[in-house]
């Protein structure tokens, strides 16, 4: 049972690698930085991260091997993001690695997980800045959980997640980042989340912020829990600027008890973003509920 949580995420890896290796020149002509050297000691680096990842594929380990196995991996991609041109390298044989640029080419998220002998999950990632030539570890210190969407949370208290997407919602001083992304809450409920990663006054980061609109009110986030043998849709509409998802509702099962998990109802809802106000320039996303998400004008 430990190669699900890896397995899973093999099959979004490829795809984003095909798609990495498309954006190498995007990436460069809208940097400032034209001549990016890339560190020869890179290939060398992915091979030992890669030995780590096959180690727990194909021995049976225990969670205290398990565990010391991925933060051996963490350390040694610290040490390779710090190379010359990390953000251009490939790492292409990391399959069970999530590797995700943001839609301006300045971010970029790294992110795996890994399953324990109770059926529970550890994930473990970084957020690689381009241009500022930064990189924050996001770091899971208790075990899964759903964040509050009226919080703020610090990077050391990450909840634990693997994001697919990327998309720069706010420029300037303070540019914000919408994250969406996937967890195993337990064996029965799963989740996905919408996550700010929002760069505040003096330089400070945190996930979450208030530019949300929802269902309850002003939120930090959007949070989605569902029964684990279902799917739900959660993505950016690049065509019509909006971030589509399926509205869920409390299911029960063929005798009509409570699953105590909740499922698709085959509506959906969407975020838009709209001025805070007629004289702010900041913007925010709200919610607008049972949206056409039919292919027409």
């Amino acid at each position: 049972m430990k190669k699900i949580c890896l397995l899973s995420f093999l099959f979004l890896s490829l795809t984003l690698f095909a798609q990495e290796k498309s954006l190498v020149d995007s990436i460069i002509q809208h940097s400032k930085k034209k001549n990016v050297e890339i560190s020869p000691a890179l290939p060398d680096k992915e091979k030992e991260i890669k030995k780590l990842f096959d180690k727990i594929l194909t021995e049976d380990t225990h969670d205290s091997t398990r565990i010391a196995i991925n933060e051996e991996i963490r350390q040694k991609m610290a040490e390779a993001l710090k190379e010359k041109g990390s953000f251009l390298f490939h790492f292409d044989s990391l399959k069970n690695l999530g590797k995700v640029y943001s839609d301006d080419y300045n971010l970029r998220v790294y992110t795996w997980c890994c399953e324990m002998e109770d059926l529970s999950y550890r994930f473990y990632g970084f957020v690689q800045d381009f241009d500022n030539e930064t990189v924050y570890p996001l770091v899971q210190n208790a075990p899964v959980y759903l964040p509050a969407e009226d919080r703020q949370i610090l990077l050391n208290r990450w909840y634990g997640a693997l994001y697919y997407k990327v998309i720069n919602v706010q420029k300037g001083d303070e540019p914000k980042y919408i994250m969406l992304g996937w967890t195993q809450l337990n064996p029965k409920t799963k989740a996905k989340v919408m996550e700010v990663f929002s760069f505040e006054d003096e330089g400070k980061v945190m996930l979450g912020s208030k530019i949300f609109k929802g269902y309850k009110g002003k939120a930090n986030r959007f949070t989605f829990n569902y029964c684990s043998d279902l799917s739900v849709t959660l993505n950016y509409d690049e065509k019509l600027k909006r971030f589509v998802f399926d509205h869920l509702t409390p299911l029960a099962d063929e005798k009509d008890n409570p699953r105590g998990c909740n499922g698709p109802d085959m509506s959906y809802d969407a975020l838009k973003q709209k001025k805070k106000n007629w004289f702010s320039k900041k913007r925010i996303w709200v919610l607008k509920k049972d949206v056409d998400v039919r292919n027409d004008k």
